[in-house]
């Protein structure tokens, strides 16, 4: 798919709301590469809605600094035409932490005790 011309992004619909909902429930003892499960998930709704009357809704990893960027994001989503993906994308980069520092990759950062030990 090309990239959509400046006038076709503004035919686009917009998002008018960014909601973030953080969510935790059971889990049951699974392997993973990085160990186990703990006993509960934690993860972040993320649900887009546009001006077309469209909703989107998708999941992050849970934590508190996640969920405190997300919510920092919203003003920075909303009211952009969703064909402005990529403009939009490249905004929720530069507002990430380290994104000033390490301009190539993402890495999480580690921001409580709890998820330290979970981790390790």
């Amino acid at each position: 798919m090309s990239q959509l011309s400046q006038r076709e992004a503004a035919r686009t619909p917009v998002v008018t709301e960014m909601c973030v909902v953080p969510v935790a429930g059971r889990d049951c003892m699974v392997l993973n590469l990085a160990g186990a499960h703990g006993p509960f998930f934690t993860r972040n709704i993320v649900i887009l809605r546009d001006s077309s009357g469209r909703t989107g809704v998708g999941e992050v990893p849970g934590s508190e600094a996640i969920l405190s960027t997300l919510q920092r994001l919203v003003p920075v989503v909303q009211g952009r035409a969703i064909g402005e993906y990529t403009s939009i994308l490249n905004a929720v980069r530069a507002e990430l932490p380290g994104a000033r520092q390490a301009r190539q990759t993402t890495v999480h950062q580690v921001a409580t005790e709890a998820e330290r030990r979970v981790l390790a």
